[in-house]
């Protein structure tokens, strides 16, 4: 029973979290000759995947925490899904900031 509610959990939240992006993906493909156009496409892309995940992760780690009841090795499980998490935060984040700091580097506007 719990291994069904979780995963009825988890689809729910995924769901929540995929429609914005499904909604999003809506606009015209860049032109193919603009490069940065494109890398700043799919950088884009990274950065909200890596950031849903992050999110999911730790809503999970959060659930692991909680359902530990004090076992340290549950706890220990949590804290590096925690961890998996933030790190998940930070690639997003390098993921959204490539593309400026390569201009920047290149001197392009």
């Amino acid at each position: 029973m719990k291994k069904r509610l979780s995963v009825l959990v988890s689809m729910g939240l995924l769901t929540v979290l995929l429609v914005p992006m499904l909604a999003l993906a809506q606009e015209e493909p860049p032109a193919a000759g603009d490069l940065w156009v494109i890398i700043a496409s799919v950088t884009n892309w990274f950065y909200g995947i890596f950031l849903a995940l992050a999110v999911i992760m730790v809503i999970y780690a959060g659930v692991m925490f909680l359902t530990a009841g004090g076992d340290a090795e549950k706890i220990t499980k949590a804290r590096n899904a925690l961890m998996y998490a933030v790190i998940g935060v930070v690639v997003a984040l390098l993921a959204r900031s490539i593309v400026p700091i390569a201009k920047a580097l290149l001197g392009l506007p």
